[in-house]
């Protein structure tokens, strides 16, 4: 049976890189979407109007992250009271497992964090979470 339709014609601006063939779309056509680019914030009033806009200090992209946020926060409680029980010989308990916990709460909320400053408090939280299970496990341990 015969090819109904035909051989396509292809002119010379038709053809991509390497002889390829390429159609009339743009990049933008190929379901390809852009990413916003990084840009800096001024200070004082945004363009928006919203001049009275409070936000969260740790949510600094401008959009809520309660679970992120939560995380972040867990995160460096758990490491404060750590490091505050290192000091502690007699808090070594406390000092031990809150280490421990902030170890893995940090780790857990270092994953899914949105923002630089959610990524700030965890590093932290975690720095301060490990010297206080240290300083636990070195004054006499989890038990």
């Amino acid at each position: 049976m015969a090819d109904v339709a035909g051989p396509a014609i292809l002119s010379k601006h038709a053809l991509g890189p390497g002889g390829a063939a390429r159609s009339d779309t743009d990049a933008h056509d190929l379901g390809r979407k852009e990413l916003p680019m990084a840009r800096a914030v001024a200070p004082g009033p945004q363009p928006t109007g919203d001049v009275h806009r409070h936000h969260f200090i740790l949510n600094t992209d401008g959009r809520s992250h309660p679970l992120q946020n939560t995380g972040a926060v867990l995160t460096a409680v758990f490491g404060l009271v750590a490091a505050i029980c290192a000091f502690l010989p007699s808090m070594h308990l406390l000092g031990s497992w809150t280490g421990l916990a902030g170890l893995f709460t940090g780790a857990w909320s270092q994953m899914i964090s949105a923002t630089t400053a959610e990524r700030w408090v965890n590093i932290c939280g975690v720095v301060l979470s490990g010297l206080g299970l240290l300083f636990g496990l070195a004054h006499g341990g989890l038990y």
